[in-house]
């Protein structure tokens, strides 16, 4: 989204990339793949900040979609973390320190006390 000075609107793009879904994501990116060596040549023969705001616009694009993946992976983390708990809580005596050992570095990579 761009203001009136053709500056980008960051609370706007980012609000608009978070109902995005991942397929319209990454098809802005390559979008924006394709557009920017145009606004790059435009920019230099007519002195404007096209490419900018397209570099700034693929930035909180992919913004989303590290903050998705992170989501997805913290996800995926808890639940085996839930999984391993519940293994090390049953007769389960010689995987016993392995799984400790487990639900440790998973507790220290999501920083669960």
């Amino acid at each position: 989204m761009r203001d009136r000075n053709g500056n980008i609107v960051w609370e706007a793009t980012e609000e608009h990339a978070r109902v995005m879904t991942n397929t319209e994501l990454h098809g802005a990116l390559l979008d924006i793949e394709k557009t920017l060596p145009a606004a790059e040549a435009m920019d230099l023969e007519k002195g404007t900040l096209n490419a900018n705001y397209y570099r700034d616009e693929a930035s909180v694009y992919r913004a989303e979609i590290a903050r998705r993946v992170n989501a997805d992976v913290q996800r995926r983390a808890r639940t085996a973390l839930t999984s391993l708990r519940a293994m090390a809580a049953g007769n389960w005596p010689e995987g016993r320190s392995i799984v400790d050992s487990w639900i440790k570095d998973i507790e220290r990579a999501l920083e669960v006390k």
